[in-house]
């Protein structure tokens, strides 16, 4: 599952050979209706979401091979407040609110 339904691709187009022997399927994490069907007679479910920086700012510097822009965001992120402080933040939305079932 991909909040994309399709595998990530490099800015050329390239991605790893196995996905092409995945079925994939578009679902959002945080709402578990989009997924609830797929994971209903399952038994366990390997969760890898995360990020690298709480400012995703550099997903779209990676994209377009745009140095100054990375340096930028690496810059706010590390210059900022622990992000791990702050009341509601990016890194308990991925790793805590993501890994909850509803019911559970």
């Amino acid at each position: 599952m991909s909040s994309s339904g399709t595998p990530f691709r490099t800015p050329a187009g390239h991605m790893p050979g196995w996905t092409s022997s995945v079925h994939w399927k578009t679902a959002n994490a945080l709402k578990p209706e989009t997924y609830a069907d797929l994971v209903r007679d399952k038994s366990a479910v390997v969760h890898t979401i995360g990020t690298l920086l709480p400012n995703t700012q550099y997903k779209d510097a990676l994209r377009r091979g745009d140095i100054p822009l990375l340096l930028g965001a690496f810059y706010q992120s590390v210059r900022g407040s622990n992000p791990l402080s702050e009341e509601s933040n990016l890194y308990d939305v991925l790793n805590r609110d993501t890994g909850e079932r509803e019911g559970t």
